[in-house]
Parts: structure tokens; C-alpha cells; sequence
């Protein structure tokens, strides 16, 4: 697990810090289509204005070697001095992850979500991170959350906001 937190990934933190302006406004303005399905939406909404959304090019891989990248985005939502990162694909049946940190270590828990995403190495993430307790440990990760239905959903995540 080493890679999450070292990894090499100059190249991951330096796009991580450039894009600190994708506030909610920006968002709203440049990339609408993005926030079209109610998930994306909710989860931008309950932001607050100046929080980054971050887009995380999810690196896909199967156990046959196949690779495709497709658009996620982290959300991030501060409650006090508790800090909620949500993992949100814009694939269909995709679950919503959720990790937690403190709002001082927002920044370097963010980074390291990132790069667990983005990384090169890890076959079938999601899956990986479900059953993996330690990865979790590592990541802060505190939930996945089903898209069964939206109402549904929304309970599970209402309490993060």
C-alpha cells in the first residue's frame, strides 16, 4: 500500500493543486452536463461554494488486462471540524464511496484518495476496496453507498451532509 501514499505520483498532485478553482460555481458554469444525473447534483449542492470538486480520471482495470478511464469526481463536504470526501462515478450503477478525515488533513486525504484512483497498478479498485479492511483504514474510507434508488440513497447520505 505504499503506492497510495508515495506512489510517484508527482504528476497526480500538481493537476491536484491546479485544480483547486473547480469551486461549485465553476461547476455550475463550465461543466453542467456532469451534474445532470440527481446523485451529482445533490452531492454539489450540499457543498459549500468555495469546497473544490475534484475530477478523478478513474483508471479501470480488469483482471484480463482491459483499461478504460472514466469520469469521477470527489466531493468534498466539511462539518465542523470533520471532514467527508465522497468518491461519485458518472457510470450508472456505480455505488458512491465515502471517506472521512479531519478538516486539517482534508488536503493530504484528498491526495490520497486521488491517487488510489488514479493509480496504474490496482486491478478492480472498487472491489479491492470493499474487501480490503486495511486499504480502508489507510484511505479513511467509512461507507459505499448503493444506487438502488435515489430516495434510498439520499437517506444514506444525508447524515455526511
Amino acid at each position: 500500500m505504499q503506492a497510495i501514499e508515495s506512489a510517484g505520483l508527482d504528476d497526480a498532485k500538481s493537476v491536484l493543486q491546479k485544480i483547486s478553482s473547480y469551486t461549485k460555481q465553476y461547476c455550475r458554469t463550465h461543466l453542467p452536463d456532469f451534474f445532470r444525473s440527481t446523485s451529482m447534483r445533490y452531492l454539489c449542492e450540499a457543498m459549500d461554494e468555495e469546497a473544490c470538486i475534484v475530477p478523478t480520471p478513474e483508471l479501470v482495470m480488469n483482471t484480463s488486462g482491459s483499461r478504460t478511464i472514466q469520469d469521477s469526481f470527489l466531493f468534498t463536504l466539511i462539518c465542523r471540524h470533520v471532514a467527508y470526501i465522497f468518491w461519485e462515478s458518472t457510470e450508472e450503477g456505480k455505488a458512491t464511496y465515502v471517506f472521512r478525515t479531519t478538516a486539517f488533513a482534508l488536503s493530504h486525504s484528498l491526495q490520497n484518495v486521488f491517487n488510489y484512483i488514479v493509480n496504474d497498478t490496482v486491478v478492480n479498485k472498487r472491489s479491492t476496496l470493499c474487501r480490503n479492511p486495511e486499504l480502508q483504514r489507510r484511505l479513511g474510507m467509512v461507507d459505499w453507498i448503493s444506487h438502488t434508488a435515489y430516495a434510498e440513497w439520499k437517506q444514506r447520505v444525508r447524515p455526511y451532509c
